[in-house]
C-alpha cells in the first residue's frame, strides 16, 4: 500500500510540474506577446512621424516655391509702379503744356488739315475709277484691234495661200476674253498669243503643224496686217527674203499681195517698200505687175568690194 501511496504521489508532483511549467510558459507568451504589440505600436508610430516628417519637407519647399514667387511679384509691382508715376509725371507735363499752350488758331488749322486729307481721299478714289476706266478701255481697244488685225490676216491669207488644207489663219490671245474684262481691280496681265489655223470647224494650233512654207507665209502676213493695223502713218515696211520655203504658186500669190499694198497705199506720200532677196524671178514678177521700174543690185567688183548700183526691171527680158 505505501508503494502505491508513493507512487501516486509522485504522479501528482509530476502535474503540477506540468502544470507549473505551463503557467510559466503562458506567462511568458502573453508577456512576449505584450512585448510585440508594444514594438508594433511603436514601428506604427514611428512610420507616422516619419510621414509627417516628410511631409514637412514637401511643405518647406512649397514655402520656398511661394516666397520667391511672392519676391518675383513685389518686383514686378514696384517696377510697374516706378512706370506709373513716370506716365504720371509725363501726364501732369503734357497738361501743363497744353493749358500754357497758345490755341489761337487750332481750329482753324485742323480744319485745314481735314480739308486736305479728304482731298486727297477724293483724289485717289478718282484715279482709281480713271485707272479702272483706263484698264477697261485699253482692254476693249486690245480686243478692237486684235478683232482688225485678224480680219486683215484672214483677207491676205485668203488671197496669197494657194492651198485648200487651211482656210484662214488668226492671232489668238488668252486675254481677249471676257474674264479679263470683268477684272474687278486693275492688275498686271500676262498676254499669250499664239498662231492658230483654222479648217471648216476645227481650230488648231499652227506651232508643229505646218510647213516650212506655211510659216514663212504666216509670218509675212502676220507682220503685213501689224503694219497695217499699228504702222500706218510710218510708211516704211521692210521684208527680208520674204520667199524663203515659199512654192512657186505662193510665191506669186505674195507678190499680188504685195502689189495690192503698194496700190492702197499710193496716197501715202512718206509709203516706202524695203525688199531684199536673192529671187530675181520675184522681182520680175513684182516689175510685171507696173509697181516699180528699177531695183539696187548689191554686188562684189573685183577687188572684193560691195557695190550698189540702180538697175531698170527691163534688164531681167
Amino acid at each position: 500500500k505505501l508503494e502505491g501511496s508513493d507512487a501516486s504521489d509522485a504522479d501528482k508532483s509530476l502535474q503540477f510540474e506540468q502544470m507549473m511549467r505551463n503557467m510559466n510558459d503562458n506567462l511568458r507568451y502573453r508577456k512576449l506577446a505584450k512585448q510585440i504589440s508594444d514594438i508594433e505600436s511603436q514601428i506604427v508610430k514611428a512610420r507616422s512621424d516619419i510621414k509627417e516628417v516628410e511631409e514637412g519637407r514637401h511643405v518647406e519647399e512649397d514655402y520656398r516655391k511661394t516666397l520667391s514667387l511672392l519676391n518675383n511679384l513685389n518686383s514686378q509691382r514696384m517696377s510697374t509702379e516706378g512706370k506709373s508715376q513716370v506716365f504720371q509725371h509725363r501726364l501732369e507735363a503734357l497738361g501743363e503744356d497744353i493749358k500754357s499752350a497758345d490755341l489761337k488758331g487750332s481750329h482753324k488749322a485742323y480744319n485745314r488739315v481735314v480739308i486736305d486729307v479728304k482731298t486727297v481721299e477724293l483724289a485717289s478714289a478718282d484715279l482709281e475709277k480713271y485707272h479702272r476706266a483706263l484698264d477697261h478701255a485699253l482692254m476693249a481697244y486690245h480686243t478692237m484691234k486684235m478683232s482688225e488685225i485678224n480680219k486683215t490676216v484672214k483677207e491676205l491669207w485668203q488671197t496669197t495661200y494657194q492651198g485648200s488644207d487651211i482656210d484662214y489663219i488668226e492671232i489668238a490671245s488668252d486675254a481677249d476674253n471676257a474674264e479679263s474684262m470683268k477684272l474687278s481691280a486693275p492688275a498686271k496681265r500676262n498676254y499669250n498669243y499664239r498662231v492658230v489655223m483654222r479648217r471648216g470647224d476645227a481650230l488648231l494650233d499652227m506651232r508643229g503643224r505646218c510647213s516650212a512654207g506655211q510659216k514663212v507665209l504666216a509670218c509675212l502676213i502676220i507682220r503685213l496686217a501689224l503694219a497695217e493695223s499699228f504702222a500706218f502713218d510710218c510708211g516704211i515696211l521692210a521684208l527680208d527674203e520674204p520667199t524663203t520655203n515659199l512654192d512657186q504658186r505662193n510665191i506669186e500669190r505674195l507678190s499680188a499681195s504685195l502689189a495690192d499694198i503698194i496700190n492702197n497705199r499710193r496716197r501715202q506720200s512718206n509709203f516706202q517698200l524695203i525688199l531684199i532677196t536673192h529671187d530675181e524671178q520675184f522681182i520680175e514678177l513684182l516689175g510685171s505687175r507696173e509697181i516699180c521700174d528699177s531695183y539696187y543690185l548689191v554686188y562684189k567688183d573685183m577687188d572684193g568690194f560691195s557695190r550698189v548700183k540702180q538697175q531698170e526691171l527691163i534688164s531681167f527680158a
